[in-house]
């Protein structure tokens, strides 16, 4: 990504610097107190170091930088003193004027990029300083000392402290003030600092800003270019200014080369007339003290000038003023601008500096200063004059009424009422103010007072108009006036919002439309391409719409249902223009869903969610503390989120920043918003308060981002800051951001590609958390249609992106679409695709933009040397082509035919040429001598690897796309190579250190160390890092019908549907560290399908290559095709695949053909590759002197003496839990060779000791191999073997089918048993053996053993002897009882107690009371199975109950009416009742029994209540309307039923009465 400007690849960090300006730029700010401290102004003291000359015994950066005036953002704008050589320390910086000057005290802030004090190839905060000042009249230097601190602490020397607040301090965030007050003042033409460091070798000290405090005359008369330049500080504006150039160029404080990087006026029309203005204006007025410009020509159609003026605005009189009697260079006074240049020089080389200073006696404080620059005589219409650099020097005017300034909007819409505010300039300006409001033009009106310090106005009609405002001192008089220019808008119409939507379910609506007739943006200029097309494009265009709120009106579901397919309907809704109503229209077409796919596909991120103790603790600390640390640099000013910000306030109408950072930025906060969104997915069910209060904040800046990303967009989709800020400068690109889709190296593909995936992720995301939101959806559909109609198979554009992204997140967001649109709504975006990836290798002729490659020419690097098809090689940028290969990879899979076979012969050259040809055995990509490209075949040096994590994780996506459309596993284990490998090495143990670039070992090629670091200016790495580590699930499961494929062996859960049906897999493993998989496998119904494994590439080259596989405990015979080995079977709940890979440490031995591998072995565990570093190594031979892993010698034949174990590999620290390994090697120095103890540890854990044994977070190792040396032949290893054959001969022929199976067992038993008597039996056949009995037991078919039967029922086949008996007799007698068992095999057995089908004692025997009794018996091993018989219990002779009493009772109640009694207390009387007449009715009831139905029921006739006369109601039924039914109808029609039924019963009773009676 980081393209040309390749920071960390440059051998002096001297250029480092000079590259890095532009971006270090970007993080200049004011040189202000970060604490309060010695009041400088309090004591009338100012910074007198601006004024003098800077010196220093070494210079890596300019030492002009310590007092500039502002603070070092990069290493470019610091003075460091990191140098290639040799330095002595301690060393000095000091400060020099030309004429003695009274001193006070001063104060300074360090610099540094590592915060690590044994570092030897940084630049580290100091040791110590002192300060001291040159004795004039001696000539000696004088120590300064007994002065006071920034505490007012006593002291001797300059402090050292440095300030952590803003991350580590480190690469400019140290803001803290190390102050001195000097116990007198002292007079002096020089001070210096004498500086000590830390560290050693090429370790330097830096310094951000030094700043020395003294009295200044009030006559003082500065030089030129004396004091603060501070032209950075003000915008430059110009008459014209040629296409290609920026009038930002004029104070970037860059001396300009070429064109591009100049200001000039060269115009093809030839209309200009000179002199031409280029003009200077500052936020706050300036008291302008000096200035000097520095001309540019290029000897052709702009030329030196021929004379300039300088001017200021005057406040007062409201009009430009000549500043005359200025003092230049030679001392005379002058009224012009000199115009010298460098004899014959152009094109840049010209360094002559016209400086003029202004006289002190008669100051220009003004906010705006100009430049009249004439050109010269006699040269044609078409001439233009150019500017270099221009510098102004001078101070804030805080104390004295300037002028005036008018706040408001720029734009109103017709009807609207808008305030505008006045305020004097300086701001902090207090004065007692008059005022008088005024509008010019009949667009505007003012509302109500004019006198006030705010007026209203409002917009009378569509056009353009003014407001004005005079602001008078009351106190001095003095009278400023101030304008705001205002346009007042009309809408002229609002665009109907054309969608689509899957039957049954309801639409996406936008929460905006597009609103005509409102401007958004400034129209960008008619710019006409070169005119190499047959017709000429106009990059010209204006912005007369604009996305407004709207509110849409309920959607009736019969709109979108099932039967509407095909059919277009309306909604309607209302669009809210700044308070001005206008009506809203959406259309919709009803689609079919889209059919089950016919391509395999991935499980998405928001199905699977890890559970293990490797990568879920990493997915947490990406959570807390790496995106963390991306959100604080995204907010940073040259972060991304600024620019966002910046670009609101410039659509608003408000005052803004510049643009900062690389034209690829916005991609920063796209891919981090991705991150956030995949993590707060893994994260849902997360109940740790800490990790709550991190989702908090997540959901907070997700919140933050969407709505800015929203308020930025155009009407057309569009979105790009770069452009939007109309950026003048383009670090990463290759134009100023003057048009859109004008430069295709200007990264708007790439941009808008990364966006649609964020959208895709956060659309994902939210509806995986049940609560939706289809915002970032909506914005990305509207980019995405936009990219369709103009570079689309029918586009209005014909062009190719530049950095490939675009083409893969487009078939990426076809999916989602179709998901949400129905069938065929998504086609366009991948014929879209298609398209873009066709136009590669064409003539560049054919392109309105003319895109000839990054470099002009140079086609190859963005893969457009060649039509895609055509391509057989890796070429060029290893990112960009990964990318494109991933993006053409989907579209073969999604668009199928003659496009799929096409491409994917291609693809597949491609592959073996990156994979087999061009990979490290990490995974790694890209050679650092060929910056961020691919190398030659087999050009794969250790330590020049470029390895840039963006093309890792960018290998990885495009092997999964390979691997969804071959389905071979061979490209999943890339994908693990990388992931555990390549990619989690970009980021140290504790989540805050980065790697951009990265080495196999160390020291590099050239000699020096790469530490991570906390953040990149171009950081397009970690927030790709951070995404990838988020949704590493989605790396796990792909389906393909009934297929289910498993990819990644990682602790989790997942849902996946198999053609329709869920399935639940759950993993558990400690995989990488051991090579056992237990899966679970659920589906939510019976569901036939194939699972199929992966069996990792790893095991290949293991004496134990055979991977053990079993379900539910039976072996399933390992036969891998295509690196799967399916299990075909109709799978049940619970059922348990078990997966045994035999895990050893490996020696690959290097490739013959990679010189820098020759004679060196790589150790591999697993997936893991082992690196061995000075750190650890050193300390466990600390006999060696500067111990040096390269010299480190593995023998071959002692591998058995490496033994792999989980440990801690930094004490205290849980996140450095790993698999450790350890053994006995040689140290080989010279002739000289020793036996060491050495330890290797996983690839993506080094450098994070620096070279000790404890956690360093800027580690800095300065030893590490990946390669090793190897000398001998391995010995051959049959341990597998001999564990294989013990298992197999405890096999026994009576367990197992007497078939071929069993004799190939036997034949392979016999085969191994021979091998291992055979002395020169080779690893390869002992390899194979194994792999042949194992396989051999798995294959045998084990005999039918026939289960147990079980009972499937019980029955009482005769009943006991005894059946009858008496109240309170003991029992039961189960004599005679016969019960007899159906077993699960069909056959009968009789029960009895005491044996194996032992009953349990009975239940349900009662003698308490007499009446029939049912006895339950069950079995006693499982009491569900059961079986009765029935007993029956007479009452004891004299005993009988009376009922005589209760019978009576029931006649009388039994007459009773229910119309004459209360409902209620009719409810409990008919209930008492039915009771009484149930126990009369029971022969086995008691006496008391009887004696209590009675009592009951004389209360409840006691507590009947007669019913109200006609017309009233009981309380409780109350209701008007026709009888009782209103609200309580059901349950006074129920109670009649009731009562119906209860005097049928009594008159039963009754004649039952009667009968017995009679």
């Amino acid at each position: 990504m980081l393209e040309h400007i390749r920071d960390h690849t440059l051998k002096s960090r001297v250029f480092r610097a000079a590259v890095g300006v532009l971006a270090a730029l970007a993080m200049l700010v004011t040189a202000l107190p970060a604490q309060a401290a010695v009041d400088w102004a309090g004591k009338k003291l100012v910074n007198l170091a601006l004024y003098a000359t800077a010196g220093a015994d070494k210079e890596n950066t300019p030492v002009a930088n310590v007092n500039n005036g502002y603070l070092a953002g990069a290493a470019a704008t610091s003075w460091n003193t990191w140098a290639q050589g040799g330095v002595d320390y301690p060393t000095k910086v000091w400060l020099k004027w030309d004429a003695p000057q009274q001193l006070s005290g001063s104060r300074v802030i360090w610099w540094a990029d590592s915060n690590d004090i044994t570092s030897t190839d940084n630049v580290t905060f100091p040791k110590s300083a002192t300060i001291e000042y040159l004795d004039d009249a001696t000539g000696e230097w004088r120590r300064l000392t007994g002065m006071a601190d920034e505490d007012n602490k006593a002291t001797d020397r300059m402090g050292v402290k440095y300030d952590t607040a803003d991350g580590n301090g480190l690469n400019g965030a140290n803001k803290y003030w190390n102050e001195v007050l000097f116990a007198a003042d002292v007079t002096t033409t020089q001070i210096r600092m004498t500086i000590e460091r830390n560290g050693s070798g090429r370790n330097g000290i830096g310094i951000s800003e030094w700043e020395v405090y003294g009295a200044q005359s009030e006559d003082f008369q500065p030089g030129i270019a004396q004091g603060k330049n501070i032209a950075p500080e003000g915008v430059v504006s110009a008459g014209y200014t040629n296409s290609g150039t920026s009038t930002a160029n004029v104070n970037d404080m860059n001396l300009a080369t070429d064109s591009k990087t100049s200001w000039n006026t060269w115009k093809q029309a030839g209309d200009l007339t000179y002199p031409q203005p280029i003009e200077l204006t500052f936020d706050e007025p300036r008291n302008i003290q000096s200035m000097r410009v520095m001309w540019w020509a290029d000897g052709g159609g702009v030329r030196y000038p021929k004379s300039a003026r300088l001017q200021y605005w005057d406040h007062a009189a409201e009009q430009w003023t000549d500043v005359t009697g200025m003092i230049d260079a030679d001392g005379k006074s002058v009224d012009t601008v000199g115009v010298g240049t460098t004899d014959g020089a152009t094109l840049g080389k010209n360094r002559t500096w016209n400086g003029v200073a202004i006289d002190a006696k008669h100051p220009v404080k003004t906010t705006r200063i100009r430049l009249l620059v004439d050109r010269p005589d006699g040269v044609d219409a078409k001439t233009g004059i150019g500017i270099g650099e221009w510098e102004v020097y001078g101070e804030t005017v805080t104390d004295e009424f300037v002028a005036a300034k008018v706040t408001g909007k720029a734009k109103i819409v017709n009807g609207e009422n808008a305030t505008y505010t006045a305020s004097p300039l300086p701001s902090g300006y207090a004065g007692d103010f008059a005022y008088q409001w005024s509008t010019e033009g009949d667009a505007l009106s003012i509302v109500g007072d004019r006198t006030g310090s705010t007026v209203t106005v409002a917009g009378a009609k569509k056009g353009e108009g003014t407001v004005k405002v005079a602001m008078t001192d009351r106190t001095s008089g003095e009278t400023r006036t101030a304008t705001a220019s205002v346009a007042v808008e009309e809408v002229t119409g609002v665009d109907t919002y054309k969608t689509s939507t899957v039957a049954g379910t309801a639409p996406i609506l936008p929460n905006s439309v597009v609103v005509d007739g409102i401007q958004f943006d400034d129209s960008t200029p008619s710019t006409h391409n070169t005119g190499q097309k047959t017709v000429s494009y106009d990059f010209g265009e204006t912005f007369d719409s604009k996305l407004m709120p709207v509110t849409w009106d309920k959607v009736d579901p019969a709109k979108y249902a099932a039967d509407q397919v095909g059919k277009t309907f309306t909604v309607t809704g209302t669009v809210s223009v700044n308070g001005v109503e206008f009506p809203a229209e959406a259309e919709i077409t009803v689609n079919s869903k889209v059919a089950a796919s016919t391509a395999n596909q991935s499980v998405t991120f928001e199905n699977v969610t890890l559970t293990d103790d490797f990568w879920s603790p990493k997915q947490k600390v990406n959570m807390m503390k790496s995106l963390e640390v991306s959100i604080g640099h995204i907010e940073e000013a040259s972060g991304g989120e600024p620019n966002f910000e910046n670009a609101v306030k410039k659509l608003n109408g408000e005052e803004y920043s510049a643009f900062q950072g690389f034209v690829f930025q916005d991609s920063d906060i796209y891919k981090s918003l991705e991150a956030i969104s995949y993590t707060l997915a893994a994260m849902k069910d997360e109940t740790d308060p800490a990790v709550l209060e991190h989702k908090a904040r997540l959901e907070k800046k997700l919140a933050e981002w969407v709505d800015l990303i929203q308020k930025v967009q155009y009407a057309d989709g569009y979105i790009n800051t770069h452009f939007t800020l109309r950026s003048s400068s383009y670090s990463g690109g290759r134009a100023p951001g003057t048009h859109r889709w004008r430069n295709f190296n200007n990264h708007e593909m790439y941009n808008a590609g990364h966006f649609i995936e964020s959208a895709v992720a956060y659309t994902r995301y939210r509806e995986g958390i049940g609560d939706p939101d289809y915002s970032l959806y909506v914005a990305a559909k509207r980019y995405a249609d936009e990219i369709v109609s103009l570079f689309g198979p029918n586009g209005t554009r014909h062009e190719v992106p530049g950095h490939e992204e675009i083409e893969l997140a487009l078939a990426k967001f076809s999916e989602l679409v179709e998901q949400h649109e129905g069938e065929g709504a998504g086609d366009k975006y991948v014929q879209t695709a298609k398209t873009l990836i066709d136009r590669r290798g064409e003539d560049p002729k054919l392109r309105d933009s003319q895109y000839d490659g990054y470099s002009s020419g140079q086609r190859e690097y963005s893969q457009d040397a060649l039509p895609f098809t055509e391509e057989t090689n890796a070429v060029g940028h290893a990112v960009r082509a990964n990318y494109l290969y991933a993006g053409a990879t989907d579209v073969a899979r999604l668009v199928g035919g003659e496009t799929e076979t096409s491409y994917l012969h291609a693809l597949d050259e491609v592959w073996d040429s990156v994979v087999n040809r061009k990979s490290y055995v990490t995974g790694s990509i890209g050679v650092a001598s060929h910056g961020e490209d691919f190398g030659a075949d087999y050009e794969l040096p250790s330590n020049d690897s470029y390895a840039e994590i963006c093309a890792s994780i960018a290998l990885a996506n495009w092997n999964l796309r390979m691997n969804l459309v071959h389905e071979d596993a061979k490209y999943a284990d890339v994908v693990e190579r990388a992931m555990y490998n390549a990619i989690l090495d970009g980021v140290n143990l504790e989540g805050d250190r980065f790697y951009y670039a990265n080495r196999l070992e160390l020291p590099t090629k050239n000699g020096g160390t790469l530490g991570r670091s906390s953040w990149f200016a171009c950081a397009c790495c970690p927030p790709n890092l951070m995404r990838t580590l988020a949704r590493l699930s989605e790396y796990m499961y792909t389906t393909h019908g009934d297929n289910v494929f498993v990819n990644m062996y990682i602790g989790s859960e997942a849902t996946i549907s198999v053609s329709g049906v869920k399935v639940g897999v759950t993993q558990k493993t400690a995989y990488p560290n051991d090579g056992n998989v237990e899966m679970t496998v659920s589906p939510e119904q019976s569901k036939e399908f194939t699972l199929k494994v992966r069996i990792p590439s790893w095991l290949k080259g293991q004496s134990d290559e055979t991977p053990v596989i079993k379900v539910n405990g039976k072996k399933v015979k390992a036969e891998a095709v295509k690196g799967y080995v399916s299990i075909d079977r109709t799978w049940v709940k619970g059922d348990v695949v078990s997966l045994g890979f035999p895990m050893e440490i490996k020696l690959t031995e290097g490739n013959e053909k990679v010189s820098d591998q020759q004679g060196k072995v790589a150790i591999e565990r697993g997936p893991l590759v082992f690196s061995m570093e000075k750190a650890g190594n050193a300390q466990l031979n600390s006999g060696i002197a500067n111990f040096d892993p390269r010299k480190i010698q593995i023998q071959r034949g002692e591998k058995s003496t490496l033994k792999a174990a989980e440990g801690t590999l930094i004490e205290g620290m849980d996140a450095s839990r790993m698999m450790i390994i350890t053994g006995k090697a040689k140290y080989v120095d010279g002739d000289t060779s020793q036996d060491i103890d050495i330890q290797a540890i996983p690839f993506y854990a080094t450098n994070n000791r620096s070279d000790g044994t404890t956690y360093v977070q800027n580690s800095n190792s300065t030893g590490m191999v990946t390669w090793t040396k190897a000398a001998g032949t391995a010995k051959v290893d049959t341990a597998a073997l001999e564990s294989a054959l013990a298992e197999a001969k405890g096999y026994e022929a009576a367990d197992y089918e007497a078939d071929e199976a069993w004799d190939a067992l036997q034949s392979a038993i016999d085969a191994a048993g021979k091998l291992l008597k055979k002395t020169d039996a080779t690893q390869a056949e002992v390899t194979k053996a194994t792999a042949d009995l194992k396989n051999a037991m798995a294959s045998v078919t084990a005999k039918s053993v026939q289960p147990e039967a079980t009972v499937e029922s019980i029955a009482v086949t005769k009943a006991p002897d005894k059946t009858t008996y008496t109240v309170g007799d003991a029992g039961p007698d189960l004599n005679g009882l016969e019960v007899t068992a159906t077993l699960s095999d069909g056959t009968t057995k009789a029960l009895t107690y005491g044996d194996d089908y032992e009953l349990a004692d009975p239940s349900g025997f009662d003698t308490t009371t007499a009446g029939e009794k049912t006895v339950t018996v069950a079995l006693k091993s499982d009491t569900t199975k059961t079986a009765t018989f029935t007993v029956t219990v007479n009452p004891t002779e004299g005993n009988t109950v009376n009922k005589s009493a209760l019978e009576s009772a029931i006649a009388a109640a039994s007459a009773l009416k229910e119309a004459d009694y209360t409902p209620v207390t009719w409810k409990a009387f008919r209930a008492a009742l039915e009771n009484a007449i149930s126990v009369h009715d029971d022969a086995t009831v008691s006496q008391t029994d009887v004696n209590d139905a009675l009592a009951k029921l004389e209360a409840a006739r006691k507590a009947l209540k007669p019913a109200p006369a006609a017309g009233k109601q009981d309380g409780t039924l109350t209701g008007g309307g026709t009888g009782g039914l209103s609200r309580t109808g059901t349950a006074v029609a129920g109670l009649a039923t009731a009562t119906l039924a209860l005097a049928m019963a009594g008159l039963a009773f009754l004649s039952i009465r009667r009968r017995r009676r009679e």
